[in-house]
């Protein structure tokens, strides 16, 4: 397990507790907002250190793929890689990932890992290619089959 790999699920295990408090305070649909609201958050901040630090406003798909694969890795220990590629979209196998990690973590089954993963990885993703580019927009095309399958997101430009 990478450092950023290892830091990313830690963080996450915290997270993830903390959901688990909230759905049993306040229901599913509730604890699920809240998390959504604060992934957004962070994701605004992210953004805007990227349009700071890159000194542009809007990113088209080919900077979005040259620079969200990697700083997932670097900051997250997410292994993008992708897989096919068309005008308008890239499709990418997604490997180790701190959300699965710490949900198995946690003991959450199957169906509620890809819940949690829409909530808080996805959810994050589309708010930042959102911010760097409004018609840009994430897919979870197939969500991994077991622990060793990546699953598979598509980062998708609008016309």
């Amino acid at each position: 397990m990478t450092t950023a790999l290892h830091g990313s699920t830690t963080g996450l295990v915290f997270l993830g507790a903390y959901e688990q408090i909230l759905e049993k305070e306040y229901g599913k649909e509730r604890a699920t907002a809240l998390t959504e609201m604060v992934m957004q958050s962070v994701a605004q901040a992210h953004a805007k250190m990227i349009k700071e630090e890159s000194g542009l406003q809007e990113f088209d798909l080919v900077f979005l793929h040259a620079i969200i694969p990697g700083l997932l890795y670097e900051n997250m220990g997410i292994e993008f890689s992708a897989v096919e590629q068309t005008a308008n979209t890239i499709v990418y196998n997604v490997g180790r990932c701190p959300v699965y990690e710490s949900s198995v973590l946690l003991g959450f089954e199957p169906t509620a890992i890809e819940s949690r993963c829409r909530a808080t990885g996805l959810k994050y993703l589309e708010a930042v290619l959102k911010e760097l580019n409004p018609k840009a927009s994430v897919e979870l095309d197939s969500f991994r089959s077991s622990p060793s399958e990546p699953c598979q997101e598509s980062f998708v430009i609008s016309q």
